[in-house]
């Protein structure tokens, strides 16, 4: 497992997606499951404990 941390934007689609209003949050980055020594997910949460995502890493 390798942990990270750093700056994460995120767009709010508040009115829209395309008026591209975007916050920035101090983000947390977990990469995990080796196969092959690669890692093969990475888990991002923010640091308002508001949004996390898994997702395959290829």
């Amino acid at each position: 497992m390798a942990v990270g941390e750093g700056t994460y934007h995120v767009n709010k689609c508040d009115p829209s997606c395309a008026a591209g209003n975007y916050e920035t949050l101090h983000a947390w980055v977990v990469l995990s499951d080796p196969s092959q020594g690669m890692f093969t997910k990475a888990t991002i949460a923010d640091s308002k404990g508001q949004w996390t995502t898994t997702m395959p890493v290829k």
